[in-house]
């Protein structure tokens, strides 16, 4: 069964008949999330700054592929080649966002691909951050130029609730340099999150993967985590008895905030008060002298 998303994404492409370009499809679907749906308070996807503008793995990687594995559309210039099923799938939504998708196209949809790239450049300049063509021009909508965001500090992360596009676009957004997995073992049935994946993914916006897995918890010691006392004493296991002999892990983070300023410790866990990046991240800060501030993304 398709998800909303997917089904929306069906009904846009039926309506255009076929979109020959990439760039095309993804900056309709950016502009029906900004300019129809987030000011009802809802969106389908998450974009971030990318080589084109704003980018979406989960649409294009995910979504897309789906809807093409499954026979529904084809794989070269996005059509409908299963007009019986496609009907029945879009049938199931909903009228606003029938209607929303439908003014997109007739707003978008028979732009230029340099035509739509220049509006979207102009309109949302953050997403053109990192294009291809002229990324000074963009240079002041750049989180990596604020100078709010210039001192060296330590950050914290977790993927619980994000997609991958949020995860990554935080990362950006904050200038965030260098990204430290610090689960034992960096394995997610989560789209993007696995280690090998997550660094390709993360190193395609410019920044730093390292895995460090020895900063978390072995399996062995997360049994029977029921309540909060469970975890309680788990972090205070870890706090005194483990990281204490990760010293050499400790001496490594210290040379990546010398050299990158802004680096940020992930887990999966939404609030850090419940994942041990929390307690991994005060220990590094009173390791360094309480030199860095903390902050939880």
């Amino acid at each position: 069964m398709l998800l909303n998303r997917q089904k929306a994404l069906l009904n846009y492409i039926s309506i255009a008949g076929e979109i020959k370009s990439k760039t095309l499809l993804v900056k309709a679907l950016f502009l029906l999330c900004e300019e129809e749906l987030k000011p009802r308070g809802c969106s389908l996807y998450d974009f971030f700054p990318y080589k084109y503008g704003p980018f979406s793995f989960g649409l294009m990687k995910l979504d897309i592929q789906r809807l093409i594995n499954e026979g529904i559309i084809s794989d070269f210039h996005y059509r409908v080649i299963d007009k019986r099923r496609a009907d029945k799938i879009i049938d199931g939504l909903d009228d606003a966002m029938s209607s929303a998708l439908e003014r997109i196209h007739k707003t978008y949809g028979k732009m230029s691909v340099g035509k739509i790239k220049d509006y979207v450049y102009s309109r949302y300049p953050y997403f053109a951050i990192h294009n291809d063509n002229n990324p000074r021009a963009y240079a002041p909508h750049d989180p990596a130029n604020s100078p709010l965001l210039q001192e060296a500090r330590i950050f914290t992360i977790g993927y619980e609730g994000r997609s991958l596009d949020a995860f990554l676009n935080t990362l950006i957004a904050n200038n965030v340099k260098a990204l430290v997995d610090i689960r034992n073992n960096p394995v997610s049935m989560k789209y993007g999150f696995t280690g090998s994946l997550l660094k390709h993914y993360v190193e395609e916006t410019g920044i730093k993967y390292i895995s460090i897995p020895e900063l978390g918890i072995e399996s062995r010691y997360r049994k029977n985590l029921d309540e909060q006392g469970d975890y309680t004493n788990l972090f205070k296991i870890y706090e005194s008895e483990i990281l204490p002999q990760r010293n050499d892990k400790m001496a490594l983070l210290k040379n990546l905030i010398t050299q990158e300023k802004r680096i940020a410790l992930m887990c999966f866990e939404k609030d850090e008060r419940m994942c041990h990046r929390g307690i991994a991240s005060r220990y590094f800060q009173n390791w360094c002298g309480n030199k860095y501030g903390v902050s939880h993304l």
